[in-house]
């Protein structure tokens, strides 16, 4: 992957996640740079900010946030958008503090990592389809209020 296309690729998921979010009444704010893993600053209608990295995958590949930028905190939202052929575009919200949740086992840690060290993931796969459906974005973003 070329970083055109990278840039491309990551400005598409970003679009995607702040029009979920503006359409569910939260205001956006966009990083001026992603080098510290957040590429928004969210506000919810209560008045509470986030800090919001967003992952844009395809069907081969389970979206992962490097360890150096993840934070656990229920303050860090991790906003993958799921782009599939023949599907509707599927985005899904995690906090950062969800990661161990016995409630989301689509939430791994991968310690052994890639080339760039480990890292947080959502998997994916269909055995997942129950936790994968309480993190899909209308209702996780309509639980955070």
């Amino acid at each position: 992957m070329t970083t055109t296309s990278r840039v491309v690729d990551g400005f598409i998921g970003e679009s995607y996640a702040r029009i979920a979010l503006l359409r569910a009444g939260w205001r956006t704010y966009t990083a001026d740079v992603d080098d510290h893993g957040v590429d928004l600053v969210a506000r919810s209608p209560a008045g509470r900010f986030y800090e919001v990295q967003v992952k844009l995958t395809g069907p081969t590949v389970n979206p992962f946030v490097y360890a150096k930028s993840f934070r656990a905190t229920a303050a860090y939202l991790v906003c993958f958008v799921c782009i599939l052929p023949g599907q509707a575009v599927a985005l899904y919200l995690a906090a950062g503090s969800d990661w161990g949740d016995p409630a989301y086992p689509c939430l791994n840690y991968n310690a052994a990592g890639g080339g760039a060290g480990p890292y947080y993931e959502l998997s994916l796969a269909s055995k997942y389809a129950e936790a994968l459906r309480a993190l899909e974005f209308d209702r996780y973003v309509a639980k955070l209020g």
